[in-house]
Parts: C-alpha cells; sequence; structure tokens
C-alpha cells in the first residue's frame, strides 16, 4: 500500500511547498502517482488533474516528483519525496 506523509511528530510541516518541506511518498511504483493526486485533491479540491509540468528530479541523493498544476486560477507545484517508492 503506498501512502502520503504529511505534518510530522515534530510539528515540522510537510506540505509539499519546497524540497526541504516535501511530501513523502512510500510503498510499491504502480500507485504512487495515484497517491500524489489524491494528496493534490484533498488539499486543493479544484486542481485541475492535468498538471501543467511533472518532473523527476534527483537533489541530495532523493528522488523528488514535482507536479504543477491549477488550482482556482493559480499555478502551484507540489514537491512529493519518492525517494521510498519501490
Amino acid at each position: 500500500m503506498c501512502v502520503a506523509k504529511g505534518p510530522t511528530s515534530t510539528g515540522f510541516v510537510r506540505d509539499g511547498s519546497s524540497f526541504e518541506k516535501a511530501v513523502i511518498i512510500n510503498g510499491p511504483m504502480s500507485e504512487f502517482v495515484t497517491v500524489e493526486w489524491q494528496w493534490i485533491a484533498q488539499h486543493y479540491p479544484r486542481a485541475q488533474r492535468l498538471p501543467s509540468e511533472q518532473g523527476l528530479i534527483i537533489r541530495k541523493g532523493r528522488y523528488f516528483d514535482l507536479i504543477t498544476f491549477t488550482a482556482n486560477g493559480v499555478q502551484r507545484t507540489v514537491y512529493f519525496d519518492t525517494t521510498g517508492v519501490k
């Protein structure tokens, strides 16, 4: 089962707004894209399903999936740490 992890017990918020605050995705590769879009739908209910941009970036030995989309007429980018996806 693939899961997205948001806020942590330390109070550090993983809101997907930067590499440092990326939402952590763990689980099988076959599910991670669905989980990313579920997270986006939960936090941005009016997000358009088709991204205007999506990319994989390797930074400091970690893998990140960046999804840029439009919600309420505003372009947003969410960072997902997909290092734990297998």
